[in-house]
């Protein structure tokens, strides 16, 4: 049970959680004042005393109560559709924050203001229900992995035709990668295999991440792949889990792993 929650009370309730809940509900707001648990709108709208969640979607305005004619009062005010649209949160003749504005435009994004009897406060500062990266969080907003990135498939010594596909995702400095190469004539090929990557690694200048793979289309045997700064941090070079190179038609390099971007 949270705040704005409908807790229905017996009669003869002995549910301790429930009572302590409702009673908890009416000190939260402000004496039993506030009563609508919450209020949904797609045009701009002036709060009323007896509100205590605004749900808003669309370019609208959102108008507080003078903050000296409800002291103490507290309002949740949050964008519940898509980026791309603004919520302007108007004190009316008062402030927040000592700002004649608050403005919630990424998607989900909320703020919590309390009145000092003067002027509003954020208890709350807007947050966007994506935390960025630079916050701490993931910046992520549930997108897809990209396919937009087609790897270039080379070989250490002498040249093969090689074509690759990749999937991969990048949160921060950390990147999720689907490798697949298949190979249609080894021709003079010989040394490592090399696959361009996505984003160019980070890390240790010495010893890049080791992604791993498997080759699928002959012989089913495991493949390491890794960065070596000092060449390249841009792709992995590969060979098969003994050393040896396997290049030949039909060979299907599949690789799965995460590494860190510069």
């Amino acid at each position: 049970m949270t705040v704005g929650s409908i807790v229905s009370l017996a009669a003869n309730e002995t549910d301790q959680r429930k009572v302590a809940f409702a009673v908890q509900q009416l000190l939260e707001r402000n004496g039993g004042k506030q009563v609508n648990a919450s209020v949904a709108t797609t045009i701009s709208y002036s709060v009323s005393p007896t509100d205590y969640m605004i749900n808003g979607a669309g370019n609208i305005t959102v108008t507080l109560p003078s903050a000296n004619s409800v002291p103490g009062q507290t309002f949740c005010i949050k964008k519940t559709d898509a980026a791309g649209t603004t919520i302007t949160i108007n004190p009316s003749t008062n402030t927040v924050d000592d700002s004649t504005a608050v403005t919630l435009t990424s998607s989900y994004q909320a703020t919590i203001v309390k009145s000092d009897g003067v002027n509003w406060n954020t208890v709350l500062n807007p947050i966007p229900a994506t935390l960025p990266t630079s916050s701490g969080g993931t910046g992520d907003t549930g997108t897809s992995w990209s396919t937009s990135f087609t790897p270039v498939v080379t070989s250490a010594s002498g040249s093969l035709t090689a074509t690759g596909t990749c999937r991969y995702k990048q949160i921060g400095k950390t990147v999720f990668i689907s490798l697949s190469v298949t190979v249609s004539s080894s021709g003079t090929s010989s040394g490592a295999l090399i696959i361009t990557l996505p984003v160019a690694a980070g890390g240790s200048t010495s010893v890049g991440p080791i992604i791993p793979g498997i080759e699928a289309g002959l012989t089913s045997k495991a493949v390491t792949g890794f960065v070596a700064p000092s060449i390249s941090s841009s792709a992995i070079r590969s060979h098969l889990y003994d050393g040896t190179f396997l290049a030949t038609a039909g060979s299907v390099f599949l690789f799965n792993g995460v590494y860190e971007s510069v």
